[in-house]
């Protein structure tokens, strides 16, 4: 095949999407810290299933378009880091793909590099040894373009799997856990269903996908409505024959208008239809039988009554945050009442659509937005590029401890600056250790770590390991004691034990008596304890 046109790119996604799913667990198993949040493949098979479902009913002749619908569908359902740059690397593609309906292998090439330097700009701080090397390199290393695109893929994903066999050496924290980078396992995944395509290998495409749909979070422009009257009949055939013109009358209607809907059950011919001649509709449908309901709304009208609404009732300023648990959204209530939540937290990364969802909620001009996960920052960032008529402010909380900080340095009596500039000092001011369990033997920046063992991450590095939890709290303590923090937070989680926090009290009493210690029942998944120290 020398000539790809839309519909078989189209399959080639699918496979891709597929392959993925199928090696989900197997990416997310490839984790390099032993901590049991392992979510790398879960993420990019939410995002590229959100691509899937954008593409799976799709008829277009045009592979930009093709390649366009998919890129959309990935950025609104992208999903932590590695979701939002595997959606800059197609929604590059499909740039270079832009206006074309059929591509040979070097017009797809030049596609192709335009999705490395799509998501390559996408990132701030580049680190080699993840999935960004590992389109790059296959991008850079497939030079044959005298090939057909079987020949051609089969190259790409040889050079990708080479790659991604090397991503050890790049990362020496791959190489000392003695695993290759999950986000480039997650990208060959993809490579290898949309080579099994080409070569015409079975792969079983789950059907009825959940048809992808944008969420008009805010009111339609009117000028953007191209036909304006939702028009709705319900008919009385006067002949049972007409049953047998379903197919004969919705393409008549088709004639009218779009957002077509058309059945006939027991003698009643039912019609709904967005068209700009609602009389010329009703008067088709007199043609066969009498109106048992009619009616015809302005939508355009509507529109303009739902924006004028809209900004009647618009904030000034609004807050959004994620919580990993109803009792965290419970706790940040406490701090700021009308607080937009989104659930989420490690294991379970939002979209960057539920994202957009929860700051249109606010219906606020200004939005500081919470992402509380290094792991979430990047779809924050993906949804401020997106939304429309608000200015989101991302203060990068890493940390759901952070949160509460951020919310408590909150003052309704200041202004938004003053407000963002007292939230980013107070995280310059904190200490974040999470406490876990192993989930697996490795050893991590000299530390033996031994599956079982109870582990303290300071600040994303793992510092002490050790069967004994009463030994890891103690030396979280010591720490934040030596580095001089006046207040210590202690968020317990559903594997936490509250008895375990009250010995760190009077521990911590003994040694600076002038340091407060402070809990609450949070009951977040995964972290047994997350602790902050505030200096």
């Amino acid at each position: 095949m020398k000539i790809l046109d839309a519909n078989k790119y189209r399959e080639m996604l699918l496979y891709g999407g597929e392959i993925l799913s199928a090696k989900k667990e197997e990416i997310n198993a490839l984790n390099v810290f032993p901590v049991p949040d392992g979510d790398t493949g879960s993420n990019m098979n939410m995002t590229a299933q959100s691509g899937v479902a954008a593409i799976s009913n799709i008829n277009s002749s045009s592979i930009g378009e093709v390649a366009k619908t998919f890129s959309k569908g990935l950025l609104m359902g992208a999903r932590g880091n590695s979701g939002v740059i595997l959606s800059q690397f197609f929604r590059g593609i499909a740039e270079g793909l832009d206006g074309l309906d059929t591509i040979n292998v070097e017009e797809f090439h030049e596609a192709l590099e335009s999705g490395v330097k799509r998501a390559y700009g996408s990132i701030i701080k580049v680190v080699e040894g993840t999935i960004l090397t590992v389109v790059r390199e296959m991008t850079e290393k497939t030079t044959n373009f005298d090939l057909d695109f079987e020949d051609y893929f089969q190259a790409l994903y040889d050079n990708a799997k080479e790659s991604l066999d090397n991503t050890p050496e790049l990362l020496p924290v791959l190489k000392e856990v003695g695993v290759v980078d999950s986000g480039g396992a997650g990208f060959l995944a993809i490579l290898e269903g949309m080579l099994a395509n080409l070569k015409g290998e079975e792969v079983t495409i789950k059907e009825n996908f959940e048809l992808f749909k944008q969420t008009e979070e805010h009111p339609m422009d009117p000028e953007d409505i191209v036909f304006g009257y939702c028009t709705e009949m319900l008919i009385e055939l006067n002949d049972p024959k007409d049953e047998d013109k379903l197919l004969e009358i919705r393409s008549t209607l088709e004639t009218f208008g779009d957002s077509i809907v058309c059945i006939i059950d027991d003698g009643i011919l039912k019609v709904h239809v967005h068209t700009e001649t609602p009389i010329k509709v009703f008067e088709y449908g007199l043609t066969f039988g009498r109106f048992v309901h009619v009616k015809s709304e302005n939508m355009r009208i509507q529109a303009e009554n739902a924006i004028k609404l809209e900004e009647s009732r618009r904030r000034e300023f609004g807050i959004v945050a994620v919580a990993s648990s109803e009792e965290m959204a419970d706790l940040f209530r406490q701090l700021y009442e009308d607080i937009n939540i989104i659930p989420g937290g490690q294991t379970l990364n939002p979209s960057t659509e539920d994202i957009l969802k929860a700051v249109n909620a606010c219906n606020a001009k200004d939005v500081i937005l919470l992402p509380n996960n290094s792991n979430i920052i990047m779809a924050a960032e993906a949804a401020s590029d997106l939304v429309e008529n608000t200015n989101i402010h991302i203060v990068k909380t890493k940390h759901m401890t952070q949160a509460v900080e951020c919310l408590m340095t909150y003052n309704v009596e200041n202004t938004l600056e003053e407000n963002l500039e007292a939230m980013n000092s107070s995280l310059e001011n904190m200490i974040n250790i999470e406490i876990t369990n192993a989930i697996k033997d490795t050893s991590i920046n000299g530390v033996d770590i031994k599956e079982g063992d109870f582990m303290a991450i300071v600040e994303g590095d793992i510092d002490y390991s050790n069967q004994d939890l009463d030994f890891i709290l103690r030396q979280c303590m010591d720490l934040l004691i030596s580095r001089e923090c006046d207040i210590i937070t202690f968020l317990v989680g559903t594997d936490g034990d509250t008895s375990n926090v009250q010995n760190m009290v009077k521990y911590v009493e003994e040694r600076s008596p002038f340091v407060e210690v402070e809990m609450i029942n949070t009951n977040q998944p995964v972290y047994s304890y997350i602790i902050s120290g505030t200096r």
